[in-house]
């Protein structure tokens, strides 16, 4: 692959680097804070970008995080799906609902509704809780079967539901003094795969008692193959529920991807478990109508009773290791039009005999490039950072697992963790490498902790970089050809140019794996 710019005179020829070089400049860095901080892509290194103060959450009240108060008790608290930005529109009822892809044909809706507040032998003991020692209280961990039924009716047309499918038996977490709704997971398409490109009509219900939550709508993905390209995939990492966040999602909107990686960070509760509920409120409007794929990143990992859990983010969302043949809901992959996508997993086992590892080698070796010949990887902590906040957090995962990624020609991959953007130029082991994927840090959604705007010089692979809040889109538009977009925040959500766009160019290294290895013995 090789990059071509979309405007001229900005690019410049990747020279060599190293690790090591790389290190002892950490020590020339130390001294150049000041200096180095906010300095951006190909513009001048003299601009400088002053850290906004952290803002915090929006209020628990915001109109975009409450609670709606005229829904009723089947009014879905996070539903997920997938459909076209373009079809979407504000519907505060609709306040946690997400559609993820769940195998080949079938897509998963899931969604909270209030869990039961009396009757029940468990509220009991969870008020009778409240008065215990805080080491008692946290021993409520864990999830558990709950009251209720997860159904979802669907169809072809506005209105008219011809099929309808139901979930396992719904479960309810809790941790310390927070019970969370009831959560329902309904995969559709398990009798037979949906039609592809097809708009999907439904509603939800999680009482079995014939009430029905309003209507939604998805539209299916493609078939897998490049005949089903061009197609856009919208990127985003460490997103929050600030103003920023809200701003990010209005530029998305505007971008118009078909669906949408989230490589980590994703509501910021950190241990505040009524902040996945106003996350996910934020962004149903978008996930209720659209695919919306994560990995995890550190803020998913949340401390109860006293050690890190996964528990809120593997409770509220539809992972699908189990169809990739991952043993970790951590770590998965999914083909979707003309992409295989990888969602790489920083904060599990990653070592080289990890069975993450091993997972890894066997579903890239299992690729057919011709079906799917862009390859993609997500992952949250980034292996090529030139910003002094978390570097070289993930040496340990690059070392063991980079070799592979360049191995079977992995295109681009896409990282977040440190909250400003950067993209690099084909790098392998700090060196350029034409056969090497091109990495794209895009950790700048807009979470409360604000911009990283210290930097260290700038190292040869490293193509653009800027501290602001933005989001990124990547247009797949054939077998050899994409389009990538970086849109800044602070620019008009009606602009046609991005701060950074680049046309890659899938090179002989990346059209045929073999050629990696030929490249790798002449060298």
């Amino acid at each position: 692959m090789y990059l071509s710019r979309s405007r001229s005179g900005m690019e410049t020829a990747m020279g060599s680097a190293s690790f090591a070089r790389q290190a002892l400049t950490v020590v020339l860095a130390l001294a150049c804070v000041t200096l180095c901080a906010g300095s951006q892509g190909d513009f001048s290194n003299s601009l400088h970008f002053v850290r906004k103060a952290p803002k915090g959450h929006l209020p628990a009240t915001h109109t975009r995080l409450a609670r709606h108060p005229s829904a009723g008790p089947s009014a879905p608290e996070q539903v997920s799906s997938v459909l076209g930005f373009e079809k979407v529109t504000p519907l505060p009822r609709a306040s946690q609902i997400h559609i993820s892809l769940a195998g080949p044909g079938a897509v998963a809706v899931n969604w909270v509704t209030p869990g039961p507040e009396t009757s029940s032998s468990h509220s009991i003991l969870h008020r009778l809780s409240r008065h215990l020692p805080i080491q008692l209280r946290h021993a409520r961990l864990g999830r558990r079967l709950c009251p209720g039924t997860s159904i979802v009716q669907y169809g072809l047309e506005s209105g008219v539901y011809t099929s309808q499918a139901r979930g396992a038996v719904p479960t309810c977490y809790s941790v310390g003094d927070y019970d969370s709704g009831v959560l329902h997971e309904v995969v559709i398409g398990l009798d037979g795969p949906l039609p592809a490109s097809t708009d999907i009509f439904y509603r939800v219900s999680g009482s079995g008692a014939g009430v029905w939550s309003e209507e939604y709508a998805f539209t299916t993905p493609p078939p897998v193959g490049p005949a089903s390209l061009p197609y856009r995939l919208g990127v985003i990492g460490d997103l929050g529920q600030t103003e920023d966040s809200l701003e990010t999602l209005e530029h998305m909107v505007a971008s118009g991807p078909a669906s949408v990686m989230l490589v980590g960070d994703l509501s910021y509760a950190d241990g505040d478990h009524e902040r996945w509920d106003t996350w996910n409120r934020m962004v149903s409007p978008l996930t209720s109508r659209s695919v919306w794929m994560f990995t995890e990143g550190n803020h998913e990992r949340e401390r109860a009773s006293g050690v890190p859990s996964w528990l809120a983010y593997t409770s509220r969302f539809h992972l699908p290791h189990a169809a990739s043949g991952s043993g970790s809901p951590l770590y998965y992959s999914y083909d979707l039009a003309g992409a295989h996508v990888v969602m790489l997993g920083s904060y599990t086992d990653h070592g080289a005999d990890s069975d993450q590892a091993e997972w890894l080698a066997a579903d890239l070796a299992a690729v057919d490039r011709a079906r799917t010949p862009w390859l993609l990887v997500n992952m949250h902590a980034p292996f090529y950072s030139s910003n002094l906040n978390h570097l070289r957090e993930a040496e340990a995962m690059r070392v063991s697992m980079e070799t592979l990624l360049r191995q079977h020609a992995v295109d681009v991959v896409f990282a977040g963790h440190v909250h400003a953007y950067e993209r690099s130029y084909h790098v392998y082991d700090g060196a350029p490498d034409p056969c090497a994927p091109i990495y794209s840090n895009i950790g700048d959604g807009g979470n409360r902790e604000g911009p990283d705007t210290h930097w260290l010089p700038r190292p040869d692979w490293s193509a653009w970089r800027e501290p602001s809040f933005g989001h990124g889109t990547l247009d797949l538009l054939n077998s050899t050809h994409a389009q990538w977009r970086w849109v800044r925040n602070k620019d008009s959500v009606t602009a046609v140019d991005a701060a950074d766009a680049v046309t890659l160019v899938r090179s002989e290294c990346h059209m045929d794996r073999g050629a990696v290895d030929r490249a790798a013995a002449a060298a």
